[in-house]
């Protein structure tokens, strides 16, 4: 991928690795981590949706902001 323009967005629209995906409100942290060492789940703090009044809301990774999808599931 290192020779492609946008390698995030390859990174998040290919593979077949099957996770869940989801937010919390940040004082949820401690809760979450609670519940997955019960259930032994890994979980990993991958980004966080941040607000901007201009734009509305938006996603960033690991400080970059979340790509446009190449394609639509459905």
């Amino acid at each position: 991928l290192a020779h492609l323009d946008d390698v995030l967005a390859y990174q998040t629209a290919f593979g077949e690795d099957y996770q869940l995906l989801f937010t919390t409100l940040p004082n949820m942290d401690t809760i979450v981590r609670q519940i997955a060492r019960r259930y032994r789940v890994r979980v990993t703090e991958i980004g966080k949706i941040v607000s901007k009044e201009s734009k509305g809301g938006r996603i960033q990774l690991k400080g970059q902001t979340w790509p446009k999808p190449l394609f639509e599931h459905f």
